[in-house]
């Protein structure tokens, strides 16, 4: 953790090791919000928000956790296939952390694993999504618009711009890499994604209402970062929420 951030006024003690790296804070409210930004498809950034919440929950330090992601009867969470991962990494490892890097290792695809993981390791942990399931579902239907034609149409312009030099036997993985990034963001500014920041704070102050302990928001980096500057900058979250914004290192 930082040395200058000293989180002691809401129970958290100075030996507490925050995993990740945090990268904005402010501690001038009355409790104390935990934004664990993460990107989906990288695993040493969820396994680092894993670790925390299972340090902080195992001390009793915090009151409950929203999430993003949907789940619903048809798609439950735990999922079969974590759990199924999960029992095998549980029978051959001794220690929670090999437990985690085993189901991040062996489970190949992207599916809101802070919150599947997290559900196996302490069912009994108050955990909630914070999504409307419409807006969800409305977002998940422009994942391939975003993902396919607009990421490749990025692409296809790059392969004939004087960016990436002709002849250098990685420009192709830099011109797909660019061109994720670029889609990524648009589709993170999208205006559907900007309404889902404003469900994700309500719904976060309902589940955490009359709690005083600490909470975890675990969702995307693009969200968190437009929710920290919300709380950072709205009078009326200034006085109750605190936050300290933890990403990956």
């Amino acid at each position: 953790m930082t040395p200058q951030i000293n989180l002691t006024k809401f129970g958290i003690p100075t030996d507490m090791q925050i995993h990740g790296t945090i990268t904005s804070h402010k501690l001038d409210g009355c409790r104390l919000l935990f934004l664990f930004a993460e990107r989906h498809t990288i695993k040493p950034g969820i396994r680092d928000h894993l670790m925390n919440a299972v340090n902080l929950c195992d001390r009793g330090l915090i009151s409950c956790i929203g999430v993003e992601g949907w789940m619903d009867a048809t798609t439950p969470c735990p999922c079969d296939e974590v759990k199924r991962i999960y029992e095998e990494q549980k029978n051959q490892a001794r220690d929670i952390a090999t437990i985690i890097d085993g189901i991040l290792k062996a489970y190949p695809r992207r599916n809101f694993l802070f919150w599947h993981i997290l559900k196996l390791l302490n069912p009994s942990l108050k955990i909630e999504s914070l999504e409307d399931s419409d807006l969800f579902a409305q977002v998940a239907g422009l994942e391939p618009q975003y993902f396919g034609m607009r990421k490749d149409a990025i692409a296809c312009y790059l392969r004939k711009s004087p960016l990436f030099a002709a002849g250098d036997a990685n420009r192709e993985i830099y011109i797909e890499e660019k061109a994720t990034k670029q889609a990524e963001q648009e589709f993170a500014e999208h205006d559907l994604n900007l309404k889902r920041d404003e469900v994700f704070i309500s719904k976060m102050l309902a589940l955490w209402q009359g709690a005083d302990k600490p909470a975890i928001l675990n969702a995307g980096t693009s969200h968190q970062y437009r929710i920290a500057r919300r709380l950072h900058n709205d009078p009326n979250l200034m006085d109750d929420v605190s936050y300290v914004l933890v990403e990956q290192p």
